[in-house]
């Protein structure tokens, strides 16, 4: 249920990014009506979309390599402490 509701968010994210731009693009070169043009306010905002849309992927980015960084590589150097043994190092002992 997880992965689905991941791929739907992601679906969404990338639509909302594909569709932006296909606005900015039809309506690169309207007739502006002035200060108070819904077309170029509604431009600005399909941009602060598509910057922000990357600036949090950034983060996202940013914060998955940390917890990796902080979490992962300690529990990984426990395991290989964890895993070594006499029998594994080849050890003979003597009686």
């Amino acid at each position: 249920m997880k992965k689905i509701f991941a791929l739907l968010m992601a679906l969404i994210i990338a639509g909302s990014i594909f569709v932006s731009c296909l606005f900015i693009g039809n309506n690169l070169h309207h007739s502006c009506s002035g200060g108070n043009c819904s077309i170029c306010m509604e431009i600005k905002q399909a941009e602060a979309l598509i910057s922000n849309t990357g600036l949090l992927l950034t983060a996202l980015a940013a914060v998955i390599s940390i917890l990796f960084i902080l979490v992962y590589k300690p529990v990984q150097k426990q395991t290989m402490l964890i895993n070594r043994s006499l029998i594994s190092l080849k050890v003979e002992l003597l009686a």
